[in-house]
C-alpha cells in the first residue's frame, strides 16, 4: 500500500477507520477548507490585529483594544489601558506597589508604624507605659473574728461575727484610690449588736451622714454605705440607731437613776427621730438640749407633755432646740418633765 498524500494546510481531516494521527492509514481529506466564521455561522477564527498566541490558545493582547469600549458598556471609553490612565502590574511603567487610597500597605517604606484599633496603641508601641489590667470592682463578703476591722476596697459586705463577744469597731478604707460609687455593706452576723454595738468610724475627714462615726446596734442589722467621692452616705439600713444621750444646758439633768430613763434621742431605719428621758432642775422655756443637724424638724413642732403637778408643752424647733416649758397652772417642769413620746421625721 502506498503512503498517504501529505496533510495540506488550512484543510479539515476525518477517520473513518481508525483514530489515529492523520498520517495514519485510513484517514480522508476533506473536500474543502473550512470557511471563516460569519455573525450567523460557526467557522475559522483569523489570528490578527488583537489576538496572539495560536490557534489552539489565542490570546487578547492586554494593552490594545481595537476600538474603545463605551463607558455605557462598563468600558472607560479609551483604546487601552494606557491611555485611561491605568497602568498593568506587569507594565515597566508602574513601578509602586497597589495600595488601597489613604491606607499605606504593611510592606510600604512609607508605613513606619504597627497596625492598631483606632484611638488605642498596641501594647508593644512606646506611646504605651503602663500595663493592661481590668479595673477592680469592690466585691466579696468578709467574715471579720477580730476587732478593729480594717476595710478595705475589695470588701462589699463586712459581717462580723467576733470568736470573743464584744463590741466592735470597723474603720472605713481611705478615700485616695476609692472609686466614686463604691457599696460597703456591715452587717451583725452574731446577732448581740444590740448589746455589742458595732461603730463604724470614718477613714481622715470623710464623714458619714455628717457625722464621724455610726453605730449599729441593731442584732442583726445591717448598715450600706455608698462612697459620693468625698464622703460616705447612708443608702439604707434595717437597724435603728442606739440611743444617744444629749449634752443638756441651762441647769437641766437627768432626773435620777433607774427605773427613770435618761434624756435620749435616736433615728430610726425610717428617718423618725425619737426622744426619750425625764429630767428636771431648769426653767420653763429654756432649752434643754440641741439636736444635731440630719436629727431636726423643719419647722417649729410643739407636743404636749406632762410634768410635776400638771401638764408640759415640749417644742422642738429648725435648729434643734428641744425646750420645756409649763402648760396648765400650777406645773412644774422644774420639778420634772418627760420627753417620752416626741417623734418626728428628720427634715433638716
Amino acid at each position: 500500500m502506498s503512503n498517504p498524500a501529505p496533510l495540506a494546510p488550512g484543510r479539515a481531516y476525518a477517520s473513518t477507520t481508525n483514530p489515529s494521527p492523520p498520517t495514519q492509514q485510513g484517514w480522508a481529506i476533506a473536500d474543502s477548507i473550512t470557511p471563516d466564521a460569519t455573525t450567523s455561522s460557526k467557522g475559522g477564527v483569523q489570528l490578527a490585529a488583537d489576538l496572539s498566541g495560536s490557534a489552539a490558545a489565542p490570546l487578547v493582547v492586554a494593552t490594545h483594544l481595537a476600538a474603545p469600549l463605551p463607558v455605557a458598556q462598563g468600558g472607560t471609553g479609551a483604546a487601552s489601558l494606557a491611555a485611561a490612565g491605568i497602568a498593568p502590574l506587569a507594565s515597566p511603567t508602574f513601578t509602586g506597589a497597589p495600595v488601597v487610597p489613604g491606607y499605606a500597605p504593611l510592606a510600604s517604606p512609607t508605613f513606619t508604624g504597627t497596625p492598631v484599633v483606632p484611638g488605642y496603641a498596641p501594647l508593644a508601641s512606646p506611646t504605651f507605659t503602663g500595663v493592661p489590667s481590668a479595673p477592680t470592682l469592690a466585691q466579696g463578703v468578709r467574715t471579720a473574728t477580730t476587732t478593729p476591722v480594717t476595710v478595705t476596697a475589695t470588701d462589699s459586705t463586712v459581717l462580723t461575727n467576733l470568736n470573743a463577744a464584744g463590741p466592735v469597731t470597723v474603720n472605713l478604707p481611705a478615700s485616695a484610690g476609692l472609686a466614686t460609687g463604691t457599696v460597703i455593706t456591715v452587717k451583725d452576723g452574731k446577732g448581740d449588736a444590740g448589746t455589742n454595738n458595732i461603730t463604724i468610724n470614718r477613714n481622715g475627714a470623710q464623714t458619714i451622714d455628717g457625722a464621724n462615726s455610726k453605730v449599729l446596734a441593731t442584732n442583726y442589722g445591717s448598715l450600706a454605705l455608698v462612697f459620693d467621692g468625698a464622703n460616705w452616705q447612708i443608702s439604707w439600713t434595717t437597724a435603728s440607731e442606739p440611743w444617744v444621750a444629749p449634752g443638756l444646758t441651762n441647769s437641766w439633768v437627768n432626773f435620777g437613776a433607774s427605773p427613770w430613763p435618761p434624756a435620749g434621742y435616736y433615728r430610726d431605719a425610717s428617718g423618725v427621730v425619737h426622744l426619750r428621758g425625764l429630767i428636771k432642775s431648769g426653767a420653763s422655756g429654756a432649752g434643754a438640749f440641741t439636736l444635731p443637724a440630719g436629727y431636726r424638724p423643719a419647722y417649729y413642732i410643739q407636743f404636749p407633755g406632762f410634768a410635776s403637778a400638771g401638764a408640759a408643752q415640749v417644742t422642738v424647733d429648725a435648729t434643734g432646740i428641744v425646750t420645756p416649758a409649763n402648760l396648765t397652772t400650777g406645773s412644774s417642769v422644774t420639778a420634772f418633765v418627760s420627753l417620752d413620746g416626741v417623734t418626728f421625721r428628720a427634715e433638716a
